[in-house]
């Protein structure tokens, strides 16, 4: 699937159910969403990985993994998305996707 696909089905799913309008104006996402370039690691074998606090190198909106050099954005919580993923997200709701809490404090 498409991340365009998933966002398509959920703007159907929110107009099938109803919204509620929660999510932050496009002016307040970009003065407060934190950004950074994505570095991929060099390979680790098991054991060092395992002994390591790994970040997660994919983004649970999309489900696509990061690739070098590519924005991130992090939310209020510490969870991290790709720029784009996040900032569509968060136009509809401002709460991070993986633990529900306030996306972005304004």
């Amino acid at each position: 699937m498409t991340m365009n696909f998933l966002f398509q089905e959920l703007l159907a799913l929110g107009e099938r159910i109803g919204n509620v309008a929660t999510g932050l104006s496009e002016k307040t996402i970009s003065s407060h969403l934190k950004t950074r370039m994505y570095i991929s690691s060099p390979t680790l074998n098991l054991e060092e990985a395992a002994s390591l606090d790994q970040e997660t190198d994919f983004c649970v909106i999309c489900q696509t993994d990061y690739k070098n050099k590519e924005k991130i954005g992090t939310l209020d919580c510490g969870h991290e998305y790709h720029v784009d993923c996040v900032k569509r997200w968060l136009l509809i709701k401002n709460t991070c996707p993986i633990c529900k809490s306030a996306a972005l404090t304004t």
